[in-house]
């Protein structure tokens, strides 16, 4: 796992401007913070080693991050909320940390209780918060309460989530005024929704090359793959459809190594562009994917590698496994994927490392059973 850290406290706090309002400061520290966390693609869950990958997830909800001045920047929902909610707290900002839901769909979050605004909630996992801060688009991870609560009720009437919705935005407004004063708010990203539209009438090449000239090297691997994703749907449309991912991977007990291969046919000719961690895009050649297998990394579908989804319902606080939504907010398993190719030259090292896969697991049980019996002995 990456071990270097970073010192929130003074990345953020230190430098917050003096004068600010509740409101403001809890923006201010909420899209600092954005800038300088990465989602953790150690968490992330593959089938065939799901005994290493529970023992490795584990060791990540274990983590200690009260120490504000050394704290990885590579974090999952539980230590991303709560930093934010120790360095609002330390803003003199009351927060707390939310556990909602049932393994395997556990969620943290942070509740804020403003004066101005009442209860508020805030989370970087929704809405693709970090790559939206990063990109400089327009934040959306602090929202009302209500909203939350409307949303997640099955039986909340229609006129009672449009009433937290507009609620929701009014609160939006006041945020999009005070990125203009923090001085983040970009004339010309921050609605990406129009600035993403105004690529759309662009030759399909010359869209391709924008959207892989994206800068994704400090945007952390989870997040970079959530919002190309959705890059590519606002520029391309339907046409984004010809862009097909493939994934890679390979993990241990304690990290997971993944690059992702985005291909598109252009009159009889393959382009592909590969996704590293921390790295930025570049063209490859099927030569070089080759090298990946070779190298160990085999091929998985995308919904294979995510760090688990994250259902909007399961923020809310009293929710049971029976009433998960019937929509997941992130539509993985809808993505086009270009598997089919790679397969075969990955066949033979399938075989081989399912073997070693097995003995990986029946000694991780072995060794767990060790442990609860000499416990037991103790």
């Amino acid at each position: 796992m990456n071990q270097d850290t970073i010192n929130v406290r003074s990345l953020v706090l230190d430098k917050m401007p003096d004068g600010l309002s509740e409101l403001e400061k809890m923006r201010y520290i909420h899209i600092e913070l954005g800038k300088l966390l990465k989602y953790d693609m150690n968490y992330s869950a593959i089938d065939r080693y799901a005994v290493m990958s529970k023992i490795r997830r584990d060791k990540i909800l274990d983590r200690d991050v009260s120490d504000l001045e050394h704290v990885s920047p590579y974090q999952v929902c539980k230590g991303l909320s709560e930093i934010y909610s120790q360095l609002l707290n330390e803003a003199g900002i009351n927060s707390e940390v939310v556990e909602t839901g049932k393994d395997p769909f556990k969620h943290y979050y942070t509740v804020i209780h403003t004066k101005e605004e009442g209860d508020l909630v805030q989370d970087f996992v929704y809405f693709d918060e970090l790559f939206r801060i990063k990109m400089g688009f327009e934040p959306r991870g602090i929202m009302t309460k209500e909203l939350l609560l409307a949303m997640g009720d099955r039986n909340s009437t229609d006129s009672e989530r449009a009433h937290a919705k507009l609620m929701n935005e009014k609160l939006q407004s006041k945020f999009n005024d005070i990125d203009k004063k923090l001085g983040y708010a970009n004339d010309e990203k921050y609605f990406e929704e129009e600035y993403l539209q105004s690529f759309s009438n662009l030759p399909f090449e010359e869209k391709l090359d924008f959207i892989f000239s994206q800068d994704i090297a400090d945007v952390g691997l989870q997040d970079a793959y959530i919002g190309i994703r959705q890059m590519i749907k606002g520029v391309f449309g339907r046409e984004g459809r010809k862009i097909k991912e493939s994934f890679f991977a390979k993990e241990d007990y304690d990290s997971v190594d993944i690059k992702g291969v985005y291909s598109v046919d252009l009159n009889g000719e393959t382009k592909r562009y590969l996704m590293e961690k921390d790295k930025p895009f570049r063209e490859v050649s099927e030569e070089e994917i080759v090298e990946i297998i070779d190298s160990g990394l085999l091929p998985r579908k995308g919904y294979d590698i995510q760090a688990m989804p994250e259902f909007f319902r399961l923020m809310q606080n009293q929710i049971d496994s029976e009433s998960l939504p019937d929509q997941i907010s992130y539509e993985w398993s809808q993505g086009e994927h270009d598997l089919e190719s790679y397969e075969d030259l990955a066949v033979t090292k399938k075989e081989s490392d399912l073997k070693d896969a097995k003995k990986d697991i029946k000694k991780a049980k072995e060794d767990e059973h060790k442990k609860d019996l000499n416990e037991e002995t103790k």
